[in-house]
């Protein structure tokens, strides 16, 4: 079992797998690469699946790279899209980690094995993730406590949003709200874009995403960042603590 100040420490991580282990097998690069990715476009995820795409494209001249866009059920529509391929090494899966390591853990029934039915080619990225507040809270709350003492207050009020439910962002959110003895009620969306858009359109409280999904965004000044996790500050939110340094995910 995962400690909850492991949890708030971990970084996300971006996968490439085959569809089938037998596709590791040496054959010839196909004159089209697909790159199947779960999430919907605007998002970190697929961001970095295009840069990928780029960087394939420019190191197999010739071949036709595509990123394809298979969203909804939290990323388990693409395993199942790439399962399904042609078995000619042509279909590639980008996803977070823990589409194949930590949902046969939180779903009873999947419909594919990550063991079996995927083999793991490379870690591309990894990310840190945060919790973001929209416009529905008051300018004044500006720490993740404050943020809880508001939400009890405000409970018709006290939401967060992921792109997902059972993904990790809904599991961080949800351990934040139990580790303080508030209630959040979860948002479930179908990738982080739209959800974000909710939160600065004021119909969420708060947002769990990669913290890159909401940088552009509070430079605006359309939402706020309230703590990432890690075990130290991003460089790109320098003045934003961490969950350990606000005592969340800590032993205390």
């Amino acid at each position: 079992m995962i400690k909850r100040r492991e949890w708030m420490k971990a970084a996300g991580f971006a996968t490439l797998s085959l569809g089938t282990v037998r596709s590791v097998k040496a054959q010839p690069v196909p004159k089209l690469l697909k790159i199947i990715n779960g999430f919907p476009p605007g998002g970190v995820v697929d961001a970095v699946a295009r840069r990928v795409a780029e960087g394939l494209a420019v190191t197999e001249p010739g071949v036709n790279v595509i990123v394809d866009n298979r969203v909804g059920a939290g990323g388990r529509i693409a395993v199942s899209a790439v399962k399904a391929a042609v078995d000619d090494g042509s279909t590639l899966l980008f996803t977070p980690d823990a589409v194949l390591s930590l949902y046969p853990f939180v779903y009873s029934k999947l419909d594919y094995d990550p063991f079996a039915d995927l083999a793991p080619v490379a870690t591309v990225a990894t990310t840190t993730d945060a919790l973001a507040l929209g416009p529905l809270v008051p300018p004044s709350v500006r720490g993740l406590r404050d943020f809880l003492a508001w939400a009890k207050e405000h409970p018709e009020h006290a939401s967060f949003g992921s792109p997902g439910t059972g993904t990790p962002l809904h599991l961080l959110g949800a351990l934040v709200a139990k580790e303080a003895g508030v209630y959040l009620r979860h948002v479930a969306y179908r990738g982080a874009a739209p959800g974000v858009t909710d939160l600065i359109g004021g119909q969420i409280a708060c947002m769990a995403a990669p913290t890159g999904t909401f940088l552009s965004f509070q430079k605006a000044g359309k939402l706020r960042i309230i703590a990432t996790s890690g075990p130290q500050r991003t460089p790109f939110t320098p003045d934003t603590p961490t969950f350990a340094e606000q005592k969340f995910g800590a032993d205390y």
